[in-house]
């Protein structure tokens, strides 16, 4: 069976996409596959702490300082 030309075409064009949506949250630091949550909390005092500074539980890295 052959494949007619606008088949291949369109997965190509769909592949593309894909490549890109994964490249962009690759460059962004995110994986696609995990699921986030988002914490807003205010500290009076924090000597110390800069952004992408990791953040961690029980000596787990969970996640990062966004500002």
């Amino acid at each position: 069976m052959k494949i007619s030309r606008e088949i291949k075409t369109a997965i190509l064009v769909i592949g593309s996409i894909l490549l890109f949506i994964w490249g962009y949250s690759f460059l962004k630091g995110r994986d696609l596959l995990t699921s986030y949550k988002e914490l807003y909390v205010r500290y009076d005092n924090v000597e110390g702490l800069s952004p992408s500074a990791p953040v961690t539980l029980n000596g787990f890295v969970i996640g990062k300082v966004s500002n």
